[in-house]
């Protein structure tokens, strides 16, 4: 009856764990850039029945028979399918089409993320929503030119129109690429970053269409999240708890019947 208890609790807290992790998915099921994370049940090591004291008959005896002490879920980890990418209301919001991260200025490291909203600031940079700058080779001042007129194409190539109304080039955002994604942490707000000894990949060194995507300007991308599957799983998840829960109540009946048949 005990191994009853701790597989029934080790069923109920991987799954509470795991439905929590589905509604982190639902909840930011309209964040731009937002990847979906998923985990995986896991069996937790199996015992041996004949050491667990229970009678076994010589034949189950030969067979070593097994019983599963209980489950858990595995850690969380990104899945980086693209979303959907939508028009933007800002001409300055950027997509990727195909592979590859935005870089973005934090302190002494870089920062990861699939979004950029962007706007310039006082200083003429080029930032996101949340004031961090994103990384540009060669950039120029753009407070030095028509705001309106900025427009940046495929390659991360950014043109802008000086006093006299022409366009020049001002700079290349530059995209980025590890080949492990699994190596990438979170850095909350939609940014990553990538672990120590990681060797982060940019298109500045490699043939952008071939191993990157092309970014397209006033644009957006959705998230990863597919509402359908993920209402599914959860349905699934709380049937599955439901169980796990009447096995705790059965062990419970179980312990007060040997009670009662000591008294």
């Amino acid at each position: 009856m005990n191994s009853i208890l701790y597989t029934g609790q080790s069923g109920l807290n991987a799954l509470q764990k795991r439905i929590e992790t589905i509604s982190g998915n639902i909840a930011n099921m309209n964040t731009a850039g937002y990847k979906r994370v998923d985990q995986s049940f896991q069996e937790l090591m199996r015992n041996e029945i004949g050491e667990l004291g229970t009678p076994l008959t010589e034949a189950l005896e030969a067979k070593n028979p097994t019983i599963g002490s209980g489950a858990k879920v595995s850690d969380p980890y990104r899945i980086f399918d693209q979303g959907t990418l939508s028009p933007s209301s800002n001409p300055l919001e950027l997509a990727i089409n195909g592979n590859g991260f935005f870089g973005y200025e934090n302190g002494n490291t870089m920062l990861f993320s699939r979004a950029a909203n962007l706007s310039v600031n006082e200083e003429g940079e080029l930032v996101d929503s949340n004031g961090k700058t994103i990384l540009v080779d060669k950039g120029k001042d753009l407070t030095k030119y028509d705001g309106e007129s900025i427009s940046i194409n495929t390659e991360g190539t950014i043109f802008a129109a000086d006093e006299e109304g022409e366009l020049e080039d001002v700079g290349r955002i530059i995209l980025y690429d590890v080949d492990n994604k699994g190596a990438l942490t979170d850095a909350g707000g939609g940014y990553y970053r990538a672990s120590d000894g990681v060797e982060v990949l940019e298109s500045d060194d490699r043939n952008g269409s071939e191993y990157f995507g092309i970014i397209k300007q006033g644009h957006s991308e959705m998230s990863n999240v597919d509402i359908g599957m993920e209402m599914i799983d959860l349905m699934i998840l709380e049937r599955a708890y439901q169980l796990n829960a009447k096995s705790l109540e059965a062990a419970d009946k179980m312990w007060q019947m040997a009670n009662n048949l000591k008294r």
